[in-house]
């Protein structure tokens, strides 16, 4: 695990990790800056038909990219397919069963990287683990309790998913916090900005789905979601380099 003290630190161990790697990993990393590049584009222009299909190849080449940098992290790489998974099942978000299986995915995704952290920083304290279990024990109902009165969202069974998959996505906040506490490790702070994004991410697919209309809604879910995808996801390279 790289040990990072600093923010100086941080930017050159990012540095120096990335002017190491391989061909293979600096062509897949090109292609998914420009096809994402190209899918923010198409957002922005709101060009619905070709959004859709770039959409669908900028968290592969991502998985792909983590795949040949941390070839031992499969748990990144099994993560970012299942959320690449999830990106082809909001395509059609006027279904409910495509837009609840898109939240198992993602579900699954915020899941094995909450693993894979847990992982990196075993032995966990007890104390930490206990009050982990109790944030979901605690916060899932009343997450499913604010988005079924308060937020209206029907039919229950969503909104049951998406209150469990909204503590899930908080866990997934809290884990680089309780990293960088214990560690002092600076590498947790990328974790820590793409669960931030993730939130902005999810919160505006929400809101701009059930509440409002926002013009180019598109280009601020996908430019938050593939920022906190990939800030995630590099963060748990470094970490089991």
């Amino acid at each position: 695990m790289f040990k990072i003290d600093s923010k100086s630190d941080l930017i050159m161990t990012v540095i120096m990790v990335f002017a190491s790697i391989s061909p293979l990993s600096w062509t897949l990393l090109f292609a998914f800056i420009v096809i994402s590049g190209t899918e923010l584009f198409f957002c922005y222009q709101e060009n619905d038909r070709w959004r859709k299909i770039f959409k669908i190849f900028c968290v592969p080449f991502l998985a792909l990219f983590i795949a040949s940098l941390a070839p031992a992290g499969w748990l990144i790489y099994v993560g970012l397919a299942f959320g690449a998974m999830g990106d082809i099942a909001l395509l059609e978000k006027k279904s409910v069963w495509n837009f609840a299986f898109g939240i198992i995915c993602f579900f699954i995704n915020h899941v094995l990287f909450a693993i894979q952290v847990l992982l990196i920083l075993n032995p966990v304290p007890t104390g930490v683990l206990i009050a982990v279990t109790l944030f979901l024990c605690i916060g899932s109902p009343l997450a499913m309790a604010i988005i079924y009165f308060k937020g209206h969202i029907r039919p229950a069974g969503l909104a049951i998913g998406g209150g469990f998959y909204s503590v899930v996505l908080a866990t997934e906040l809290i884990i680089p916090i309780i990293g960088l506490l214990l560690t002092q490790n600076r590498v947790f702070c990328l974790g820590l900005a793409g669960g931030l994004f993730f939130v902005i991410s999810d919160t505006t697919l929400v809101l701009t789905n059930f509440k409002y209309k926002m013009r180019r809604s598109h280009l601020y879910v996908m430019a938050t979601y593939l920022l906190s995808q990939a800030l995630i996801a590099v963060e748990l390279a470094l970490l089991i380099q």
